[in-house]
């Protein structure tokens, strides 16, 4: 039997309650003698998404040893206890115990198959839906599928996966969930939960000046948990955004808090995985569509909060510091659009700043501004009319390496 992962090319899974679960529940195994693992098209041989170079060159299968190790030695051996994880984790990081390692790996990998149970009715193939981007196509009946990022206002249409005793977003902001159904407030709730947990352990396990790789696993346990709690806040903002349809009181204003929240989940992961690993083009996602890096969804999740009644850019001070450090909940700069002959930005604090803005291929300057920033959302005016093309944006803040780029259309002439 073959069971497909066309869900975690970067991200380092590790849940062995999910993969018993997942176990128990293969059809008859009297029809069958084992399954093999893996992903479709994309063959995994040697690890090439770090930019670390010295990281680069390892065997995948060396990368996610602990992912491997799971479903190899569960599918032998159903009642394994945890100690054996637990034990090698220890021993392999030199670590005085791997427990809180292993709890926070586990916990951090838990919301996400919750997500894909809940939506699993339209994104029930490999193809319609890459977590890790939160990007997907939709299946339509004699015409192209719908291809893109996966917004909050759409998200409530969307049906359960075959089997699931979740209960469906629309029925749940309805309030009119079947008995024995979960709602989805509750997976919500539940899935932030083991996320802010997972980063409350990982704060514990120091990194290893002798053992880097103890580092890697580290930022990969806080960046599954930065995902998890994304994709929690943004079922909570969608269920609000439907349960709008059925005039529930309060339900837009929850919606924008939720929606806030997801904006900044994901700009924490999305800096956690630019800093750490090249946008690699997989087949369900194409990065140089969008820059290349990991911050090709800025525009889109702004875009959601947006949607949903937001106005401007959250300023992300809401988010609490649980296991992580401050350059992790540094908020950064967010590049948004140029429109009217005006360049629309969102600085983290005060200062000098420079705008730079290149051709399309980041070659040629086309202009170039000093300017006093301030906290918050900014608006530059451009001494120059910008025509109708494509341009590279830079915002940087003198004498710090604080910094972004993004390319820009500008659609209208000014």
């Amino acid at each position: 039997m073959t069971i497909r992962n066309d869900d975690y090319f970067y991200l380092d899974w590790g849940d062995p309650k999910f993969v018993r679960e997942y176990i128990d529940n293969f059809p008859d195994k009297s029809l069958f003698y084992g399954f093999n693992i893996g992903s479709d098209l994309y063959q995994p041989t040697r690890a090439i998404l770090y930019k670390d170079k010295s990281l680069a060159n390892q065997l995948e299968v060396q990368r996610n040893w602990y992912i491997q190790m799971l479903w190899g030695r569960i599918a032998y051996n159903r009642n394994i206890s945890d100690d054996v994880f637990i034990n090698t984790m220890t021993k392999r990081f030199g670590l005085g115990s791997g427990t809180n390692l292993f709890n926070a790996w586990a916990k951090a990998s838990s919301p996400l198959p919750k997500i894909t149970e809940l939506m699993g009715d339209v994104w029930r193939l490999d193809l319609h839906w890459y977590p890790e981007a939160s990007w997907g196509r939709i299946p339509m009946t004699g015409s192209p599928d719908i291809e893109g990022f996966k917004y909050i206002k759409d998200m409530g249409n969307y049906g359960i996966a075959s089997g699931s005793k979740l209960c469906p977003m629309a029925l749940s902001a309805e309030e009119k969930c079947p008995a024995g159904q979960k709602n989805a407030y509750a997976l919500a709730d539940e899935m932030e939960a083991d996320a802010t947990e997972a980063l409350q352990l990982i704060g514990s396990v120091s990194p290893s000046s002798t053992n880097p790789e103890l580092g890697i696993k580290i930022k990969n346990t806080k960046q599954m948990a930065y995902l998890g709690n994304y994709f929690a806040t943004k079922i909570r903002a969608a269920t609000n955004y439907k349960a709008m349809e059925y005039n529930k009181t309060g339900a837009q204003t929850k919606a924008v808090a939720a929606a806030a929240k997801s904006y900044c989940w994901w700009k924490n992961y999305a800096n956690a995985m630019d800093e750490m690993y090249i946008a690699v083009e997989f087949r369900m996602h194409f990065f140089d569509k969008f820059g290349k890096n990991w911050h090709y969804a800025d525009q889109f999740i702004l875009d959601d909060y947006t949607s949903v009644g937001g106005k401007g850019v959250p300023t992300c001070q809401d988010i609490v510091a649980i296991g992580k450090t401050s350059s992790d909940i540094q908020e950064h700069i967010s590049i948004q659009k140029i429109y009217s002959n005006k360049l629309f930005f969102s600085l983290p604090q005060n200062g000098n700043y420079q705008v730079s803005i290149f051709d399309s291929k980041g070659k040629s300057i086309i202009h170039k501004y000093s300017f006093q920033g301030m906290k918050g959302n900014n608006q530059l005016s451009l001494n120059k009319n910008m025509s109708i093309g494509l341009y590279l944006v830079k915002v940087e803040q003198k004498g710090t390496s604080l910094a972004a780029n993004k390319k820009i259309i500008v659609t209208e002439m000014n």
